[in-house]
């Protein structure tokens, strides 16, 4: 029922419904016939592991959307929508070579070739001078380019950030 503006009408279209990871869920008066999605989310604003959102249009369940895109934020709400704030999925690079803890690691947004070298307790041997670092491309083949380790230490060589998925191979 609605709570107050329509006349009691049992479906009201001048309001949408938010759900999910955000700090005040509930039903949103709309100001306008349309506004950015950002607009809504200002009035309740997001929880730190809010990561994906969806927008049911109608009764139609819309496409999941990433919230750290800025397209997605611009995306018009209108009367009626239902907005469902999730969680990000969990995300991995691999590491492996000459270190100590190869494998699977939980993927931090910004972190640099070096900071994954360094978690993945050092270098096996005493200096470790290279790594192989391997991205894969939009057409999923894997690109690899080689890195010099004491010069992404020293600051000659900028510490590449790493991408989900991203393999890394520490060699000699």
């Amino acid at each position: 029922m609605c709570p107050g503006c329509c006349w009691g009408s049992s479906i009201c279209k001048s309001h949408v419904v938010i759900t999910g990871l955000v700090n005040t869920p509930g039903t949103k008066i709309l100001r306008r016939e349309a506004v950015p999605l950002y607009v809504m989310l200002a009035e309740t604003p997001l929880r730190s592991d809010a990561g994906r959102v969806v927008i049911m249009r109608a009764g139609t369940p819309g496409q999941v959307l990433d919230l750290s895109d800025p397209l997605t934020l611009n995306t018009n709400v209108i009367s009626g929508d239902v907005i469902s704030v999730s969680g990000r999925p969990q995300e991995f690079y691999y590491i492996g070579g000459r270190i100590n803890y190869p494998g699977q690691k939980p993927f931090q947004p910004g972190i640099t070739l070096l900071q994954a070298i360094l978690a993945s307790a050092a270098f096996r041997d005493r200096m470790t001078t290279q790594s192989r670092f391997r991205a894969e491309a939009t057409e999923g083949r894997l690109i690899t380019t080689k890195f010099n380790i004491k010069e992404i230490k020293s600051g000659k060589t900028e510490d590449p950030k790493l991408q989900p998925v991203d393999r890394v191979e520490v060699l000699h």
